[in-house]
């Protein structure tokens, strides 16, 4: 990746706090030239699309995170670089929640994260499963298996949101 430790490590040379700017120039250089499997720029299509859906309340880190979210698992970026570009410690952790373990299943991948990412990934299912982009699927098949992917893993994560606020209200936390 050298381009990007070229481009993008001014910041930790400079002592910049990494910004929300920062994240979505970085998330612009690792996932240049990707497409979406309906063959559009995945950077417009996608991630911007993602971080639009995240609630008007999200803090910072949250967004960042929304920026870089597939980074680990649609590029060949590591989480030792990330933390060497300048990317923070705690937006990495929600990165890492977000990258797909497929020794588990969808279901225990969900319900393993933090109310952060899972607003994140929230944002992500409801972009993927946007009526828009699915019908941009040429393959009726393909088209057909992301709709029900995704409609059950709306409800998985709907779940998983409602059991962190129940515990939250539970334990007296209220820092959603």
């Amino acid at each position: 990746m050298p381009i990007i430790k070229e481009n993008l490590c001014y910041n930790n040379e400079m002592k910049e706090e990494f910004s929300i700017a920062t994240a979505k120039a970085l998330a612009y250089k690792l996932h240049q030239g990707q497409l979406d499997k309906a063959g559009n720029d995945y950077f417009t299509h996608h991630l911007a699309d993602v971080v639009e859906r995240l609630p008007k309340y999200t803090n910072s880190s949250t967004i960042m995170a929304a920026w870089l979210h597939d980074s680990l698992e649609d590029t060949d970026v590591t989480s030792e670089e990330l933390l060497k570009l300048g990317v923070p410690d705690n937006v990495i952790k929600i990165i890492e929640e977000l990258t797909y373990n497929k020794l588990i299943t969808r279901k225990e991948y969900i319900e393993k994260m933090s109310f952060a990412a899972l607003k994140v990934k929230q944002a992500d299912n409801e972009s993927n499963g946007d009526e828009r982009r699915l019908s941009l699927i040429q393959d009726p098949e393909s088209r057909s298996r992301l709709r029900t992917k995704y409609a059950k893993e709306k409800i998985i994560i709907e779940n998983a949101i409602e059991n962190i606020i129940e515990n939250y209200q539970i334990y007296g936390i209220i820092e959603l």
